[in-house]
């Protein structure tokens, strides 16, 4: 069974994703900032980080080079509602694409967007 860290700083946003993810299958991990985040993905080995950008203490781009440059993890995908820049997500999406993430969602996504994103990353659940 597939492990997917989802690392997001809304309570309510983290249990719908941890609730869509287990009811297909994949198992969860949860933490809700970027410095949390590290310590679970550094704690115990996972094959997927779903991550916010805007996030206290480690935001998300922060987390993506840190994965990416210092622990050699790619299977990243990082969402974004835009924050109080919510007219520059796309531009945050890009640059988090540019530090390394593999697929990026703007919020609100689809449910289907995100599985065919954790799939490629994962394969299917088992």
């Amino acid at each position: 069974m597939s492990k997917i860290l989802i690392i997001e700083d809304e309570p309510h946003t983290r249990r719908m994703l941890r609730r869509l993810l287990q009811r297909e299958g994949y198992e969860t991990l949860e933490a809700a900032d970027g410095m949390e985040g590290l310590k679970v993905f550094l704690g115990q080995p996972v094959d997927a980080v779903l991550m916010d950008i805007y996030m206290p203490e480690k935001d998300g781009l922060e987390l993506i080079l840190e994965l990416r440059n210092r622990h050699g993890f790619e299977n990243i995908i990082a969402i974004s509602g835009g924050g109080i820049l919510s007219t520059q997500n796309a531009n945050i999406l890009k640059t988090a694409q540019t530090f390394g993430a593999r697929y990026t969602l703007s919020k609100p996504f689809t449910r289907e967007a995100l599985l065919k994103a954790i799939r490629s990353l994962c394969g299917p659940s088992a």
